[in-house]
């Protein structure tokens, strides 16, 4: 079922507004220690299939010069990404956290330290370095999240993603239990949407991993009620080789 109610658009605007330490492009949940960086942790709970970026979480320069995907980087012509940790941040951008387009060991060791001592500069915890491999060869940043709303139950958000998800509001929303024709659907729905079908000669964007996803997001929402308070998965980056990856994803604990 894919609903676009105000009751319901307030409550997933409320999910994609707060903020912890995750969400480095412009989304994260509750600045608590209920926060769990999924994405620092590779992994999402639940079986959930949703693939993530190769990611790892440096405690010292050293982790980070030798992070595999460093290593990666420098011998494939790639990057990667490094963001200071904080679960009392709420967003990594606004906080000068996040540096982008790192392609050699020396300046990941010189990133570190400037991320080390940003979270310095700020008084906060510091709970690590992540370094993120970037996605090479995606057309858009889309977004998925989910929360227990207090009224509606589980419910499970696609949109546009990255930094600008508040500012544009281009999203939709499911109840669970729902089929991947019911996401397909809602993704219809977005005023993206005639981008995701290509324009100017450009071939439709494949959006069956991206629905697999939103899949499985509903079901482990479902069977972990009680246990998870919200998901928020953003940027998932789409029309990539693997289909569709996610760059940032957090956990709140119930």
């Amino acid at each position: 079922m894919s609903v676009r109610s105000g009751a319901l658009v307030a409550a997933a605007l409320a999910l994609v507004g707060a903020g912890a330490c995750g969400g480095g492009h412009g989304g994260g949940l509750s600045g608590s220690d209920a926060g769990v960086d999924a994405a620092a942790e590779s992994k999402l709970p639940g079986g959930v299939d949703i693939t993530i970026t190769s990611v790892s979480m440096a405690e010292t320069p050293d982790q980070a010069t030798t992070a595999v995907h460093v290593e990666a980087a420098v011998a494939n012509g790639g990057a990667v990404a490094i963001k200071g940790c904080s679960a009392e941040v709420p967003h990594k951008s606004e906080a000068g956290l996040v540096r982008l387009g790192i392609a050699s060991a020396d300046e990941a060791g010189r990133v570190f330290d400037e991320q080390w001592a940003r979270l310095g500069a700020l008084k906060v915890a510091r709970d690590g370095v992540i370094v993120a491999a970037m996605v090479k060869g995606g057309r858009r940043e889309l977004a998925l999240g989910a929360r227990v709303d207090p009224q509606f139950g589980p419910i499970v958000l696609i949109g546009d993603g990255g930094k600008y998800i508040e500012a544009l509001g281009d999203i939709a929303l499911l109840l669970p239990p729902f089929t991947p024709d019911d996401v397909l659907t809602a993704i219809r729905k977005l005023r993206i949407a005639p981008i995701l079908d290509g324009v100017r000669g450009e071939p439709a964007i494949d959006l069956a991993p991206l629905c697999a996803m939103t899949m499985a997001l509903g079901q482990v929402m479902v069977a972990n009620a009680g246990r998870i308070a919200s998901i928020d998965v953003n940027p998932v980056i789409v029309g990539t080789a693997d289909g569709a990856v996610a760059v940032d994803a957090l956990i709140e604990r119930a």
